[in-house]
């Protein structure tokens, strides 16, 4: 069989990408493997409102969604509560704050003053504090923390070389897992034809077309080893007949002695590898536990294979015989 000789899905070429990726490109190879950069979090907290002694305004309206900036770094917080606070020159009132995005820069110690500006640019007339409570002697309680920064590229590349290496022992069945779960393989095999070359055959009900070829390419890709290049086409098949005799248990259901026989060929079928020979009398043993007797009628003798066919079953036929007088 001429197996197709495109080598582009090369290991080696990915080892080179995951060195030099950076930011999205990152991602993309990370994604194959189901690996999700760790998104970076908003720091939240609380904070103390009050309005300054002496202040024109009485009181100060702070509505759900407000902006709070700290004026030393220019980064904002939203103000995050259900209803509009109204704050008085009588006393403290804390409520809820969230970064206006991701990172760690955002968290703030206690104490922090932040300034509140309406939306004519007007600042308010009250001080806000970065805590849930002010003691005695003038410090606060309560940071506003928990802010973090999006996982690196640094960090990405070494759970992604990890999860590479994770794959390595268990490359063929990996291969073949993904393989499978692609409606137009019926089954898969990975042989190591030599030093870094990988061949992965399938079986399909039609020859694989350019595009499913290469979707197929792109699924196995993050699971070669680094350093592989890979071959991927159909396995050829060899079709043969089947028949055998059955003498049946007493009693038993012949609709569900059939069921048994046949999922067990086939399942003896799918795990015969490309190049083995298949023996009729291997049957014999194999489905002798069902029934009282089994005779293979057809074929007759082994059916060999080339290394890159495989047994597929073409035509069952099962007679069912009473036992000889």
């Amino acid at each position: 069989m001429q197996l197709e000789q495109d080598l582009r899905v090369s290991a080696v070429e990915r080892k080179s990408n995951l060195t030099l990726a950076a930011g999205s490109d990152l991602e993309v190879l990370a994604g194959s493997l189901e690996i999700q950069r760790v998104a970076g979090a908003p720091a939240r907290g609380t904070v103390l409102g009050v309005v300054r002694p002496n202040a024109a305004q009485s009181n100060v309206v702070v509505e759900p969604g407000a902006v709070l900036t700290n004026t030393s770094t220019g980064l904002q917080y939203i103000v995050n509560t259900n209803a509009p606070l109204t704050l008085t020159v009588l006393g403290l009132v804390p409520f809820s704050v969230v970064a206006a995005e991701s990172g760690a820069e955002y968290n703030l110690a206690p104490g922090i003053r932040l300034s509140l500006t309406d939306s004519a640019g007007t600042q308010a007339s009250a001080d806000f504090y970065v805590g849930y409570e002010r003691k005695s002697d003038g410090t606060y309680c309560g940071s506003i923390d928990f802010g973090s920064d999006p996982e690196t590229d640094e960090s990405l590349r070494i759970r992604l070389i990890e999860r590479y290496r994770g794959h390595a022992a268990n490359t063929p069945n990996e291969i073949k897992s993904r393989l499978l779960q692609a409606s137009i393989v019926n089954r898969a095999w990975v042989r190591t034809v030599g030093c870094g070359l990988a061949e992965v055959l399938i079986e399909s009900d039609q020859p694989l077309t350019t595009s499913q070829s290469e979707t197929l390419k792109n699924q196995i890709a993050p699971f070669m080893p680094v350093g592989t290049l890979v071959t991927l086409g159909n396995v050829e098949t060899k079709k043969i007949d089947m028949a055998i005799e059955v003498v049946a248990f007493n009693e038993t259901s012949l609709q569900d002695l059939d069921a048994r026989l046949k999922t067990t060929l086939n399942l003896y079928l799918q795990d015969l590898e490309i190049g083995e020979t298949f023996f009729p009398n291997d049957l014999t043993g194999l489905l002798r536990p069902f029934a009282r007797s089994v005779k293979v009628i057809a074929p007759e003798k082994a059916v060999s294979t080339s290394s890159y066919q495989v047994i597929q079953l073409n035509n069952l036929s099962i007679k069912y015989v009473n036992p000889a007088a």
